[in-house]
């Protein structure tokens, strides 16, 4: 390459770093909790506004502001293509108010490119797509052009992914040795820990319930993390207890949804458990659907358990007369959701069913006895969450089911 080609390769790099500013995306397939407004230039168009829901929802509401005031609703499912930051929209309803009667037809976007991210809420977009829908209410047939509207602009006012992130990021900030000696007193007999001053953990736990999220404590990373599957709902020197975030049925008993419950054993002992009574199992006490990921109103009837001797539980360990669990391994069961079907509707849309869980269980080493009682426990650790519609799983063969609370061993 000749000299003067060199420099202007290099003139030309250098223009190329200095204009173009834009920020890495972080937008992901799920933009629930999301909102989204475009930035428009029309001075009749007030804004147009995106809401993203659970179970890939959205709605969009546009706000008009010529001679006569109206507004547009549209819902339905999207579709977002992180590979080509491309959204997708399927509209299954929309309506306007107060729509001027010489405007016969409405073009509606169906699907925009995010192109670029400015900034760490402003993104440009190009819309390519649109459906049309005359006013008898018809939908009409898509349109899809390269360049439907010129360039436009998008601010993300609303996050609720973001949110999340920084209370994480918050609550991981604290010292990973006192947030440990919090989650694992066991593991430190001799420290107390500050990590719950002035309710640090709590506090930032319940704020990240609030907003439909839960974590969990990884011993081996020092941190929070997002629950994804399963939901921890007990932990002690030597076990813990899962809870799957899905619903189940089984072909014995079609008229019902079960809870999977996994007990596992985190010690270097063989473990013991008793599942001869009802009262020594954890179980659904309440369930119903909300409106948000979370209980706002509380009216639960519990039952007071007895405080018992819990020296037996290790002759019983020794007579070999318990469940048992080898070290590194686990055990489940499958506790069904004591209620009417009819009222547990599936398939309902942007709402939550949440299932509070209770009881208490007992368990040994041979050595030493752990009771787990979920009486103090607040809705962080006893309520399981399930965004609607969901679907349901079969139970496998051979697995511990627990029928109103009277066990059947398949």
């Amino acid at each position: 390459m000749k000299p003067t080609y060199k420099i202007f390769t290099l003139l030309f790099l250098l223009f190329v770093n200095t204009t173009n500013h834009a920020q890495t995306m972080d937008i992901t397939a799920d933009l629930s909790g999301e909102v989204w407004q475009l930035v428009y230039s029309n001075p009749k168009v007030q804004s147009r506004t995106y809401s993203f829901f659970d179970n890939n929802k959205f709605e969009m509401k546009e706000w008009y502001n010529g001679s006569n005031y109206y507004y547009v609703v549209a819902k339905g499912t999207y579709l977002f293509v992180p590979e080509t930051n491309e959204i997708f929209f399927n509209i299954k309803d929309l309506w306007w108010d107060n729509k001027p009667e010489t405007s016969n037809k409405k073009v509606y976007n169906n699907s925009f490119k995010i192109t670029q991210r400015e900034s760490d809420s402003l993104y440009n977009i190009q819309f390519f797509g649109s459906y049309i829908k005359d006013k008898s209410g018809k939908l009409g047939k898509l349109i899809v052009q390269n360049k439907l509207w010129l360039p436009n602009q998008m601010i993300r006012i609303k996050s609720k992914k973001q949110e999340i992130n920084k209370l994480l990021q918050k609550l991981n900030s604290w010292s990973s040795e006192n947030l440990d000696s919090y989650e694992r007193p066991f593991a430190y007999p001799n420290y107390v820990s500050s990590g719950e001053t002035d309710g640090w953990v709590t506090s930032h736990k319940n704020q990240l319930y609030q907003l439909g999220a839960t974590v969990i404590w990884n011993e081996k990373k020092k941190l929070y993390e997002l629950e994804t599957n399963q939901h921890l709902i007990a932990r002690r020197q030597f076990v813990e207890v899962y809870i799957d975030k899905m619903l189940y049925q089984s072909e014995k008993v079609p008229v019902a949804y079960f809870l999977k419950f996994s007990i596992k054993n985190t010690g270097k002992q063989t473990i013991g458990f008793n599942l001869s009574h009802s009262n020594n199992i954890f179980y659904a006490n309440q369930l119903g659907k909300h409106t948000q990921p979370y209980r706002a109103v509380v009216d639960e009837r519990r039952i007071i358990f007895k405080r018992e001797d819990l020296t037996s539980l290790i002759t019983q360990y020794n007579n070999g007369t318990l469940k048992m669990i080898k070290p590194n391994e686990q055990q489940d069961y499958f506790i069904n959701l004591d209620g009417d079907r009819n009222k547990m509707v599936l398939d309902d849309q942007n709402v939550f069913f949440i299932v509070t869980i209770d009881g208490q269980m007992k368990f040994t080493n041979g050595k030493d006895v752990a009771l787990i009682s979920l009486e103090n426990e607040e809705d962080q650790v006893r309520a399981i969450v399930f965004p609607l519609p969901a679907t349901a799983k079969s139970v496998p063969e051979n697995q511990l089911l627990f029928i109103n609370k009277v066990l059947n061993d398949q």
